[in-house]
């Protein structure tokens, strides 16, 4: 099929269309805070409206900066879906793979919206917009890394003892008060966690391993090492300055928040 004279849908050979990009590296991580929501997709020709529900901003120290999502038919449940996030002089820009293997190409608009490029796994090319939805509007059931996932029966026990949210109180300093979630574990015993100093959703996510028993997560000037001991999490600091170190002991909590 060739798409007629002035229709917009084309076969082309994809590669990526719009403008040279830079991976976002962690130094510019806040940029891709905003992005945390729900947006509506909207391809050309298509009478159905997808989703793409931004859940969390994942980052390594000195690695691009990559969104945990979902997506799907706006009204269906979702599947997940792992969103680039680029940089270039005309802005952000979002490179990623559908599930079905379409690929999408977009930039950020100044009115805050997301266009570019919807290529079908055929090869058929067509314009698409995502538009941020406001909060609770994108009808579909709740889910993804905000929210805490059981592990399945592959995961091994003593990785999926970790699963849950973690509150603790550090010794010494100002830390005081903190939560740890952790979201979910692979059988591989990856997790996917988020350390805060105030109980909120998290927005911004470290994909660690659990190894030797402990969970360890990078922070500066050092690491914060977990341990699962009984029914609790003790922790130390790991810090490249003896005089920075500090405890804490970390109890599993309900979820409280909807």
């Amino acid at each position: 099929m060739t798409a007629s004279r002035g229709s917009p849908a084309r076969r082309v050979r994809w590669r990526w269309r719009i403008g040279p990009l830079l991976l976002l590296a962690g130094m510019k991580l806040a940029a891709a805070d905003p992005l945390v929501a729900s947006w509506a997709i909207d391809v050309e020709g298509d009478a159905k409206r997808r989703l793409l529900r931004i859940v969390a901003v994942e980052h390594e120290p000195g690695a691009p900066v990559r969104l945990k999502a979902q997506i799907g038919w706006a009204g269906q449940r979702l599947v997940p879906q792992v969103v680039q996030v680029a940089e270039g002089e005309g802005g952000l820009g979002l490179r990623f793979v559908t599930p079905l293997g379409a690929r999408v190409d977009v930039r950020q608009s100044p009115e805050g919206d997301f266009r570019g490029e919807w290529a079908n796994a055929d090869g058929v090319v067509r314009p698409v917009r995502l538009t941020r939805l406001p909060p609770g509007a994108d009808g579909s059931p709740p889910g993804g890394l905000r929210y805490i996932s059981p592990p399945g029966p592959q995961v091994p026990a003593a990785c999926a003892a970790y699963v849950g949210l973690w509150q603790g109180d550090w010794v010494f300093g100002t830390r005081g008060r903190n939560w740890l979630w952790v979201l979910d574990v692979d059988a591989e015993c990856r997790a996917t966690v988020a350390a805060q100093r105030e109980l909120k959703r998290p927005v911004q996510v470290q994909q660690v391993q659990i190894s030797y028993g402990a969970l360890a997560l990078q922070v500066a000037e050092g690491r914060d090492v977990f341990t699962l001991v009984g029914e609790e999490l003790r922790a130390h600091t790991d810090r490249y300055h003896l005089a920075a170190h500090n405890k804490a002991v970390y109890r599993r909590i309900s979820d409280p928040l909807p």
